[in-house]
């Protein structure tokens, strides 16, 4: 769609969404009071705020949060669900315990929310763009309103796909091809989700997507696997970008310097669970260490396809 008209979508989805409290997003933050994800959420309204944003912590941290963001609903993790994997999985118990439909359940080192629109590259040929820094600046609550955008889309995603559980919006970066604006979402497509989670909270099993082995490193990877081989799907929105802290300035489980014993030993822990999963039929490794042993995966679509030829991948276009 043209700026104009997603501009108009994007108020509808504003009035719509932000009367509905079926639901929220969630954030996850650990020894960062003043996280880069809150310093755009402090422009969202006080009734938003109050309504839509409830941020988890430490207990013994609590009075550092409220110290830098007063107006945010915060919620304290029990230390029975201390660990990623176990805190996101608190996430989604509360949420069901709170009647919401879905949860977003983010990164708290997510540094700009963007739409794409229609527009040309300098070579005047089709292509796409997101918003500037200025339509941010010019909108006190442009964050509120996308997140509100993304709600909507994620609400008609849920209920005209049921099979979904899990998804995602995409990363900004390489958003300029030109069917990037003509494209709702991807299912079973592309990376799997990851620092913007969206979960359907409907007929949630509790354990099933965070097991044990995702407690304190990789539950992206894992969760995702673990929702596909329980036979749903996932799907990645691509009407929002995101961008994010570099690693090298966020505080993370890992040590900065990627090729560290300690960093060898988490991935390779990784590695052999994600073994003991499906998805080892269809594992994509996507970076190794020097020595060639595992760093990083995804899923490989073409051999999930293989497997499960009944779930190949669709692109919803735009109406």
């Amino acid at each position: 769609m043209e700026k104009e008209k997603v501009w108009a979508a994007i108020a509808e989805a504003h009035t719509a969404m932000k009367a509905r409290n079926d639901w929220c997003l969630c954030v996850r933050s650990y020894t960062r009071p003043n996280f880069v994800f809150g310093r755009q959420l402090r422009r969202c309204s006080k009734e938003f705020l109050k309504n839509h944003v409830f941020i988890f912590v430490h207990g013994d941290e609590l009075d550092a949060y409220k110290a830098y963001n007063p107006d945010y609903n915060y919620i304290v993790v029990p230390e029975s669900s201390y660990g990623v994997g176990y805190t996101r999985e608190f996430i989604n118990l509360w949420g069901v315990q709170q009647g919401k439909k879905f949860v977003f359940d983010w990164d708290d080192d997510i540094e700009h929310v963007r739409f794409m629109y229609a527009s040309t590259d300098r070579y005047g040929d089709p292509s796409t763009k997101h918003n500037s820094s200025a339509d941010e600046e010019s909108d006190p609550i442009f964050v509120e309103r996308l997140l509100c955008y993304t709600a909507y889309i994620a609400d008609y995603l849920f209920t005209s796909h049921p099979n979904l559980r899990v998804g995602n919006v995409r990363r900004q970066h390489f958003c300029g091809h030109d069917y990037v604006h003509k494209t709702l979402a991807h299912i079973n497509k592309g990376a799997t989700p990851r620092q913007t989670s969206i979960w359907k909270l409907t007929d949630y099993t509790p354990g099933l997507y965070f097991p044990e082995i995702t407690r304190w490193h990789g539950d992206d990877i894992i969760s995702a696997a673990c929702v596909l081989q329980n036979g749903e799907d996932t799907f990645s929105i691509q009407q929002i970008g995101y961008d994010y802290v570099p690693e090298t300035k966020a505080t993370t489980l890992r040590d900065i310097d990627e090729n560290t014993e300690r960093n060898r030993k988490i991935h390779a822990k990784e590695y052999a669970d994600l073994m003991t999963l499906e998805i080892k039929d269809y594992l994509r490794i996507s970076k190794t260490y020097p020595d060639g042993s595992y760093m990083y995966g995804d899923i490989d679509w073409k051999r999930f396809y293989m497997l499960h030829p009944d779930r190949k991948g669709v692109d919803l276009r735009m109406e």
